[in-house]
Protein backbone atom coordinates (compact mmCIF):
# COMPACT_ATOMS: atom_id res chain seq x y z
CA UNK A 1 0.00 0.00 0.00
CA UNK A 2 2.86 2.41 0.45
CA UNK A 3 3.28 2.50 -3.39
CA UNK A 4 -0.89 3.88 -3.60
CA UNK A 5 0.20 5.78 -0.09
CA UNK A 6 -3.28 4.51 1.54
CA UNK A 7 -3.25 3.73 5.21
CA UNK A 8 -4.84 0.18 6.27
CA UNK A 9 -7.48 0.30 8.81
CA UNK A 10 -7.89 -3.19 10.68
CA UNK A 11 -8.84 -4.87 14.00
CA UNK A 12 -6.11 -7.02 13.60
CA UNK A 13 -4.00 -5.42 15.90
CA UNK A 14 -1.38 -8.28 16.59
CA UNK A 15 -0.61 -9.04 13.33
CA UNK A 16 -0.60 -5.42 11.78
CA UNK A 17 1.35 -4.29 14.57
CA UNK A 18 3.92 -6.71 13.75
CA UNK A 19 4.30 -6.05 9.81
CA UNK A 20 4.57 -2.27 11.53
CA UNK A 21 7.44 -3.20 13.27
CA UNK A 22 9.19 -5.57 9.95
CA UNK A 23 8.44 -2.74 7.78
CA UNK A 24 10.37 -0.12 9.91
CA UNK A 25 13.49 -2.50 11.00
CA UNK A 26 13.59 -3.62 7.23
CA UNK A 27 13.86 0.46 6.33
CA UNK A 28 10.48 0.18 4.48
CA UNK A 29 7.40 2.33 4.95
CA UNK A 30 3.81 2.57 5.10
CA UNK A 31 1.37 5.28 4.77
CA UNK A 32 0.14 4.75 8.05
CA UNK A 33 -1.81 1.97 10.16
CA UNK A 34 -5.08 2.69 11.78
CA UNK A 35 -6.65 0.43 14.58
CA UNK A 36 -9.71 -0.34 15.43
CA UNK A 37 -11.54 -2.04 18.41
CA UNK A 38 -14.37 -4.23 18.35
CA UNK A 39 -16.44 -2.74 21.43
CA UNK A 40 -15.82 0.68 20.04
CA UNK A 41 -16.14 0.63 16.59
CA UNK A 42 -18.69 -2.35 15.93
CA UNK A 43 -18.09 -3.71 12.41
CA UNK A 44 -21.87 -3.60 11.82
CA UNK A 45 -24.33 -2.45 9.54
CA UNK A 46 -25.54 0.07 12.18
CA UNK A 47 -22.39 1.18 12.91
CA UNK A 48 -21.72 2.74 9.41
CA UNK A 49 -22.46 6.40 10.87
CA UNK A 50 -20.25 5.85 13.66
CA UNK A 51 -17.51 4.63 11.18
CA UNK A 52 -17.80 7.73 9.10
CA UNK A 53 -17.71 10.10 11.43
CA UNK A 54 -14.57 9.28 13.70
CA UNK A 55 -12.79 8.34 10.08
CA UNK A 56 -13.14 12.02 9.10
CA UNK A 57 -12.51 13.37 12.16
CA UNK A 58 -9.47 11.57 12.11
CA UNK A 59 -8.68 12.87 7.97
CA UNK A 60 -9.45 16.27 8.90
CA UNK A 61 -6.60 16.18 11.80
CA UNK A 62 -4.15 14.56 9.39
CA UNK A 63 -4.64 16.34 6.05
CA UNK A 64 -1.40 15.64 5.02
CA UNK A 65 -0.60 12.07 2.94
CA UNK A 66 3.23 12.64 5.25
CA UNK A 67 0.66 12.91 8.85
CA UNK A 68 0.30 9.06 9.20
CA UNK A 69 3.66 7.79 7.22
CA UNK A 70 4.61 4.74 9.32
CA UNK A 71 2.59 5.66 12.37
CA UNK A 72 0.41 3.41 13.99
CA UNK A 73 -3.07 5.54 15.20
CA UNK A 74 -5.73 3.96 17.67
CA UNK A 75 -9.30 4.84 17.05
CA UNK A 76 -11.48 4.68 20.29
Amino acid sequence: MATERRAIVTNDIADFQAIHDQLLAAGDEHYGMIFTFDATMPRSKGATPHWVQTLSELLAEHTSDESLRNRVHHLL
